[in-house]
């Protein structure tokens, strides 16, 4: 692993999976795969306010975040150009999934000593699935396995968040920071 002694401790606050794609339902690998065309359709519709005028009909879904944060969150997507870098993460992120998929034995090598904690969010009611208590059900699968890479691995469900953790419940992320530090003080 590059700067293996400048690494203290990994976050993962609910990461992707290279084996993400075979193991969901096929909806919401239908979505996944969909994603930059209907992007590409919120991209173009933005540029007529329509996330503006959809605050009414609570879309997107910005009451599952903190009251200071949903203006912010109506102005980031009634930016077209957030759409467009949206796409291109996605994008990114299909074509890391086999480099990644073929790392992961020597990344886990690497990581073995380091502590690792992972963060699935556990109210996915708003995943783009029929089946979301599945979508979470095999997050948490894959999500243990990252977890279990390292001796001093730990998985936390957050049962309030949906993807967006960081956002939705910035406190838990703030504690595991913190966590990890008073871990290495005492050492």
């Amino acid at each position: 692993m590059l700067y293996r002694d400048e690494v203290q401790a990994l976050i993962l606050i609910d990461p992707a999976h290279p084996d993400q794609s075979s193991r969901f339902p096929f909806d919401f690998n239908l979505a996944f795969k969909m994603a930059p065309y209907i992007n590409n359709i919120f991209r173009f519709l933005s540029f007529f306010g329509f996330v503006r005028y959809s605050r009414s009909l609570s879309f997107p879904p910005t009451y599952l975040y903190e009251p200071e944060k949903r203006n912010d969150l109506h102005i980031i997507l009634s930016d077209q150009e957030k759409w467009t870098t949206m796409n291109r993460e996605i994008r990114d992120c299909f074509a890391c999934f086999p480099i990644f998929k073929q790392n992961l034995r020597l990344i886990a090598q690497s990581i073995k000593e380091i502590p690792i904690t992972v963060i699935t969010a556990a109210n996915r009611i708003y995943s783009p699935s029929f089946w979301p208590k599945q979508i979470t059900d095999v997050y948490k699968i894959m999500h243990a396995e990252y977890s279990s890479m390292s001796i001093h691995g730990k998985h936390i469900m957050c049962d309030i968040s949906d993807h967006w953790i960081h956002l939705q419940n910035p406190s838990l992320v703030t504690r595991c920071i913190l966590s990890f530090q008073m871990d290495s003080a005492m050492i």
